[in-house]
């Protein structure tokens, strides 16, 4: 359960940077209520601006901490729902996502790309007919055998993608829907078997993120070092990890 979820954490610096963003956020309240409480006490001046200077530096780093980990949770948020629908259908049209999901059409087509960018999946859009499919049911073909209507043989082999069922080149007939169908799920099936069996591979046991992720390395070491040195950088090299 917890591997599967951890699957879903896409970006995974929006916990470190709200994280860090809390804890300026603690030291900026700490601060102002002391510098608050010596001007109530009439303290020396040099020393209420010393404290007034050092709530407004922290003041700075909670926001944008704060700020920015948000940002990336909730397109972390956006995206885990749109992969959980397709895992689930693996194939559906972008009305309906956005129905399900209740997002916009562009919040969807973000979402895919991000999904696709970072390893987790591999669903086109096909926009003549406005569908997703998952790419991997264009490369498995589905054989068919012979035609249910007149029985000829038909020995071809056909995208599991494709919705309608192939017709038969003697007789004109389509497949019997059904068993084209049965044919689909079957397809779909040995896909989410093979994910199943992907899945423990997925996790680096590492603590960061697995290669199959499409995700940069982030090293936490070098995130606190460039916290402690000059915390714009260490904002700039979160983002940069995992936004390309």
């Amino acid at each position: 359960m917890a591997m599967e979820q951890d699957k879903y954490n896409i970006y995974r610096i929006d916990d470190v940077l709200i994280k860090v963003g809390y804890v300026f956020l603690v030291l900026f309240i700490l601060t102002g209520g002391t510098a608050i409480s010596n001007m109530v006490k009439q303290a020396p001046a040099n020393q209420a601006s010393t404290l007034h200077t050092a709530a407004a530096l922290l003041l700075a780093p909670a926001a944008l901490f704060i700020l920015i980990g948000y940002s990336y949770r909730r397109k972390e948020q956006v995206a885990a729902a749109i992969l959980h629908k397709m895992e689930l259908a693996r194939e559906a049209t972008v009305t309906d996502l956005m129905k399900s999901t209740g997002y916009s059409r562009r919040m969807v087509e973000k979402a895919l790309v991000l999904i696709n960018r970072r390893g987790l999946g591999y669903y086109v859009q096909e926009k003549g007919l406005d569908r997703i499919v998952d790419g991997r049911l264009r490369r498995n073909m589905v054989l068919i055998d012979r035609c249910d209507r007149c029985g000829s043989g038909i020995s071809k082999s056909f995208p599991a993608s494709q919705i309608e069922p192939p017709q038969c080149s003697y007789c004109g007939m389509p497949v019997g829907i059904d068993r084209w169908n049965d044919m689909r799920n079957s397809a779909m099936k040995d896909i989410l078997r093979q994910d199943a069996m992907a899945l423990p591979v997925a996790d680096t046991g590492q603590g960061g993120p697995a290669a199959a992720t499409g995700r940069a390395s982030f090293s936490l070491p070098i995130f606190i070092l460039l916290l402690l040195l000059f915390w714009p950088a260490a904002i700039v090299y979160a983002v940069s990890r995992y936004n390309k």
